[in-house]
């Protein structure tokens, strides 16, 4: 699992909350056994992230790094809508999942993008 995060810059607070609450995350899941994946055994979760320093482009390049140096299966997305957008296009570009958990925008879902998944309160 990756995750462009802001741990510096004008979303530097929520950036920490969102990191904080993905390795509570991580850690339940694996205390659990892990995720299972295509119906076969659980596999453990390993989280990587980058600070994208609160810039669309940090957020363009920290996915990149995900996706193709860290080869992560699944993109968790930034707070705010235009880093989510950045994270999606990259997401859509490589055809990777991209969980968006931190970007309100409509705008994010007017693309009718395959990879783009809303995180949903009520668990469905």
């Amino acid at each position: 699992m990756g995750l462009s995060i802001s741990l510096s810059g004008r979303f530097s607070y929520q950036g920490g909350q969102a990191l904080n609450g993905a390795r509570l995350w991580e850690s339940y899941v694996n205390l659990q056994g892990g995720i299972e994946v295509g119906g076969r055994s659980r596999r453990p979760v390993r989280l990587i992230s980058y600070d994208d320093q609160s810039r669309v482009e940090g957020a363009r390049q920290s996915s990149l790094r995900l996706l193709e140096d860290d080869h992560v299966d699944v993109l968790f997305g930034p707070y705010s809508s235009a880093l989510t957008l950045a994270s999606a296009r990259v997401a859509e570009e490589h055809r990777k999942i991209l969980w968006n958990a931190g970007g309100t925008s409509d705008a994010i879902f007017d693309h009718g993008w395959r990879y783009v998944r809303k995180h949903c309160q009520s668990g469905k």
